[in-house]
């Protein structure tokens, strides 16, 4: 694995959302908090960066605040993590969320997540190690659900036509 001034260190956390589709179930806990596995979503996903070499996380907190950072700090001490809080985030969505870090992050390269999403480390590991100034991770075989949010992203797609 190679670790050198040019990979990304900082690992931003969109945690802001209440997680609607999960209806009542997120009523007393937020999304990212749930046990899968064995463990919490949001500490596996930690964990995973801090073994990729990122070593700075900016969280994006809003539903739940409170609960994530207790979480947070309880599970991860001695880390550096900066909350930063969407104080819009039942109006607003993962790309105003994003926004609300962009002060933190100043000019630093980084590695954006969404606190609910489970993914193998490989995954990380390669856009940690890629070259390439910008990178974007697809996964070509998932199948969406009704409930589900997807974008189409394809050459045979007119441009006034994307859909997703």
């Amino acid at each position: 694995m190679k670790y050198d001034n040019n990979r990304p260190r900082m690992a931003v956390i969109l945690a802001d959302g209440i997680g609607s589709p999960l209806g009542p179930t997120t009523d007393s806990s937020a999304k990212c908090l749930s046990p899968v596995g064995g463990s919490v979503i949001l500490e596996r996903i930690i964990r995973n960066c801090l073994s990729c070499g990122m070593s700075q996380f900016v969280l994006v907190l809003g539903h739940r605040a409170d609960d994530i950072k207790q979480f947070v700090n309880k599970t991860f001490r001695g880390i550096r993590i900066t909350y930063v809080i969407n104080d819009r985030y039942r109006e607003t969505n993962s790309s105003y969320a994003l926004m609300c870090a962009a002060s933190t992050v100043g000019s630093a390269e980084f590695v954006k997540l969404d606190a609910d999403t489970l993914f193998e480390v490989k995954i990380l590991r390669q856009l940690v190690d890629d070259d390439r100034p910008n990178v974007v991770c697809i996964d070509r075989n998932a199948v969406l659900g009704d409930a589900d949010i997807g974008i189409s992203a394809s050459a045979s797609l007119a441009p006034a036509s994307p859909t997703g």
